[in-house]
């Protein structure tokens, strides 16, 4: 177990390490500051990571045994704002590249000063060429595919503005006339694509313009990202 409250607030983010059954020794230690402090710059990335954890990383050194293992990272589901995958500082490159995690968000484990246990676990790992591990975050998904102009005339080609996106858990869509008054708006679960049929919020036909498309996509743990631009209705 690891934890730590001398250089801020007390966390606890215990580790759990299966090697093989030969013999295996390692040195971790629970740093609870940003990587940056200790000369791991949380944005040096490789993508899809787009940023380390900010308040604290582990450090895990093999100083015996060569055999692949299992690790597994603990944190708090429902307090820690980096929990999208875990990431390893990669030597030479001197950056934080995705581990292939596996996340358990239930784990039902009680753990002193947790609110929601949960861990990060990586299976088949051997590579120690650097000790530091760090929860991430990685990039926003967004918004695939806008098209620029639609015809919203019944014939039944392009009659629809569709806005196609992936990863989000709810999706926004508003539209703004010239002057900037919101003409209409729209909401979509994860399930795309969001549409609009060239209509007021109350029902009537818009005239042939250039409208200007905000779309704002959020993610389950509160995230979101914007997109806007202008579409042109033409009837």
């Amino acid at each position: 177990p690891v934890g730590d409250r001398q250089l801020g607030p007390f966390r606890y983010r215990p580790v759990e390490i299966t090697p093989s059954a030969a013999p295996h020794t390692f040195l971790v230690r629970f740093a609870n500051v940003d990587p940056t402090v200790e000369g791991f710059d949380r944005t040096v990335v490789l993508a899809p990571i787009d940023e380390a954890n900010e308040f604290f990383y582990h450090i895990i050194e093999r100083s015996q045994g060569a055999d692949p293992l299992t690790l597994r990272i603990w944190y708090d589901e429902a307090n820690d704002t980096y929990k999208d995958t875990l990431a390893h500082w990669e030597v030479p490159a001197a950056r934080w590249e995705a581990v292939n995690t596996t996340i358990n968000r239930s784990a039902g484990l009680a753990q002193t000063g947790m609110t929601q246990s949960a861990y990060m676990e990586t299976s088949n790992w051997n590579n120690f060429s650097s000790p530091n591990f760090a929860l991430a975050r990685t990039r926003l998904p967004f918004v695939i595919y806008v098209p620029t102009v639609f015809s919203p005339n019944g014939d039944g080609s392009n009659d629809e503005f569709l806005v196609y996106y992936r990863g989000f858990a709810r999706i926004e869509l508003r539209i703004y006339d010239r002057w900037g008054l919101l003409i209409w708006r729209g909401e979509q679960g994860p399930e795309g694509p969001i549409r609009w049929n060239g209509k007021t919020q109350k029902g009537e036909d818009v005239p042939e313009d250039a409208y200007v498309f905000v779309v704002k996509g959020y993610l389950s743990d509160g995230r979101s990202t914007e997109r806007a631009g202008t579409v042109t209705v033409v009837r």
